[in-house]
């Protein structure tokens, strides 16, 4: 795969459209047309809890620039020769944006023997919905649940 930004952004237009539709199908949220996004390395090695890493992950969200799609297509471009795995998320649906989160992977993360190993593969790209616990099999969600007490918890 080329590490154009033009092909990136082809690509992380469709992954949007498919997580749009993920929305559609699984959520009680409309969603806005004014999409902008924010960038974030995920890094495998935390020992926070699951609760935490999910506080500091929205927190940096919050704190981050949001990014048209050309300009995240532009940033991913520079970095796409040690992308792993990029995974595209809404992070927050608002009334006059939808804030989508594109999170990767870099292969220099992994340990030496991995990175051999995957040095020469093409990045992944997926289109992900974070679900709620506790949801029930066809129930429609809040597509912005992890907000829901986040500082209680």
């Amino acid at each position: 795969m080329t590490g154009s930004s033009g092909n990136l952004r082809t690509r992380v237009s469709a992954l949007s459209e498919k997580l749009i539709q993920l929305v559609k199908d699984a959520c009680i949220n409309e969603l806005s047309a004014n999409h902008v996004f924010v960038l974030r390395m995920i890094n495998g090695d935390n020992n926070e809890s699951l609760i935490e890493q999910r506080r500091t992950r929205i927190i940096e969200n919050e704190m981050s620039n949001h990014l048209s799609l050309a300009e995240v297509s532009e940033r991913i471009a520079e970095i796409i020769h040690d992308v792993y795995d990029l995974n595209l998320f809404i992070h927050k649906a608002e009334k006059e944006r939808t804030v989508f989160e594109v999170g990767y992977v870099l292969k220099s993360s992994f340990d030496t023997d991995y990175q051999s190993q995957v040095k020469e593969i093409s990045p992944m790209f997926h289109a992900k919905l974070r679900l709620p616990p506790n949801l029930s099999e066809g129930q429609k969600f809040d597509v912005n649940w992890e907000f829901e007490g986040l500082f209680h918890l």
